[in-house]
C-alpha cells in the first residue's frame, strides 16, 4: 500500500467532492493565505501524491453523503500554545486524539474512528473534549451534521500534509472554500 493510499483511507470522508489549495504566502500572524476550490470528484490517489510532494494542498471533506464521517478534528487556533503541556492533558484524560502542531502553531487534534458515524455524534464528542481540555471557542470538524455541496454552499475542510523535505505529519490551514460552478 502506498502513502498516498494510506492517507486516503485515514482521511476517508466525502466521496464526490474534495478540497484543493495553492498556498500563496504566510501572514505576520502565522496564518496561510491560499487560493482554494472545491474539485467535484473523489480524491485520486495522484491528487493525494501530489498533496504529499508539496506541490498541492488536498483537504478532505470529513463529513460524507450518509452524514457520517470515519474522522473529525479539533482546531486550536492559539499561536503560543504549549504543545508539550496540551499532551500531557490529552493523555491525563485519556482522550483518543492524535495531536499535530499546525503551521501556524496551533493544533489540529485528529479523532480517528474505526467505522463511520453519524456527523452530530462526532461533532458532539468532539465538543465536550475542546471544553474539557479548555478549548471551547475552537471550530469542530466536520462542522456541518448535515452534508451540502450545492452552487454557493459555504464547505469547511481540513487540509493536511506531510513534508517531504523532513518526512514528518505537519498541518496546514482551514481551508474554506466556495463552490462556484
Amino acid at each position: 500500500m502506498t502513502q498516498a493510499s494510506r492517507m486516503l483511507a485515514i482521511f476517508a470522508g466525502s466521496r464526490v467532492a474534495y478540497g484543493s489549495t495553492k498556498i500563496k504566502r504566510v501572514g505576520r500572524n502565522g496564518k496561510t493565505e491560499a487560493d482554494s476550490w472545491i474539485v467535484r470528484d473523489p480524491i485520486t490517489e495522484e491528487a493525494m501524491q501530489e498533496h504529499l510532494d508539496g506541490s498541492l494542498g488536498v483537504g478532505s471533506i470529513p463529513i460524507d453523503e450518509d452524514n457520517a464521517c470515519r474522522f473529525g478534528c479539533i482546531d486550536v487556533d492559539v499561536y503560543d500554545l504549549d504543545h508539550k503541556q496540551l499532551q500531557q492533558k490529552i493523555t491525563k484524560l485519556k482522550f483518543p486524539l492524535s495531536h499535530c502542531r499546525s503551521k501556524s502553531g496551533g493544533a489540529h487534534l485528529y479523532l480517528f474512528l474505526e467505522q463511520r458515524e453519524p456527523a452530530a455524534v462526532v461533532r458532539e464528542f468532539l465538543t465536550e473534549m475542546s471544553i474539557a481540555l479548555g478549548f471551547s471557542g475552537s471550530e469542530i470538524f466536520p462542522n456541518k451534521t448535515r452534508y451540502y455541496l450545492s452552487k454557493g454552499t459555504l464547505v469547511t475542510l481540513l487540509t493536511c500534509r506531510i513534508s517531504r523535505q523532513r518526512r514528518r505529519f505537519d498541518t496546514a490551514s482551514i481551508a474554506r472554500l466556495r463552490r462556484w460552478s
